[in-house]
């Protein structure tokens, strides 16, 4: 068995974490379909820093600022049919921009807040890494979250164990604006597509409850529309005067 010293990137921006898929054309073999944090082993001669922006650069075409690392660990796996023994170092990195190219080992990312990690299948040996990232953040780890509805079923298929309960109507209603919150919040951050779309679909979520119905959101915003206007015209108040 052959002992690999290897650096892996907890690439920041925007306070979410960058995860990438491995492709199943991945040479390596190690973690297909599963997603880790990008890195590899270190070459013989190389610094720490240089291997990371090494990596970070072929994987997803990104600059970075490599900061203190913060977690290590090893196990032991099976890489191209030959028994390979890991210790991995984890760094802190920032990134400017999260416009992500990716290599051909790789088949999809995501930005994660990684209170949520729990939500992806990521491979075993980044679970710590990511626990260690929020105790040393002082961020709690998600609990009491209202997830979409196939995500239990996703953490389980990780072979992981989901903790759940059906939220009664006042909860549910709770639950759902402080989503909306959170993705209105998401929103205003990264200003995606994708990010307004979880916003509308709380929206939608929110009007199957009395009270915000569709047909009474529709005349309340018809009548806002008729007395004040709607945001149409652009219009920006810089200031009033007396």
């Amino acid at each position: 068995m052959k002992t690999v010293p290897a650096t892996k990137a907890f690439i920041l921006c925007k306070e979410k974490v960058l995860i990438v898929r491995e492709a199943t054309g991945y040479a390596m073999k190690a973690n297909i379909g599963q997603y880790d944090v990008v890195g590899g082993r270190l070459q013989p001669g190389q610094s720490f820093t240089d291997s990371l922006r090494r990596e970070v650069r072929e994987e997803v075409g990104l600059e970075i600022t490599v900061g203190q690392p913060f977690f290590v660990i090893e196990w032991q796996t099976t890489i191209a049919n030959e028994a390979t023994h890991i210790i991995a170092t984890y760094f802190i990195c920032q990134a400017t921009t999260d416009n992500v190219t990716l290599s051909n080992d790789h088949d999809d990312y995501q930005w994660i807040d990684p209170r949520d990690y729990a939500s992806y299948p990521i491979i075993a040996t980044l679970a710590p890494a990511f626990e260690q990232y929020l105790k040393m953040t002082g961020v709690s780890r998600t609990s009491n979250k209202l997830v979409r509805d196939k995500v239990p079923a996703e953490i389980s298929a990780d072979n992981r164990r989901p903790f759940t309960h059906w939220a009664d109507d006042d909860e549910y209603r709770a639950a759902l604006v402080a989503k909306l919150q959170e993705e209105a919040h998401e929103f205003a951050s990264d200003q995606s597509v994708e990010e307004l779309a979880d916003v509308v679909e709380v929206v939608a979520a929110l009007q199957t409850l009395p009270g915000y119905k569709p047909s009474a959101v529709q005349a309340a915003r018809d009548e806002k529309n008729t007395r004040r206007g709607a945001f149409a015209e652009r219009i920006i108040l810089d200031k009033i005067e007396k």
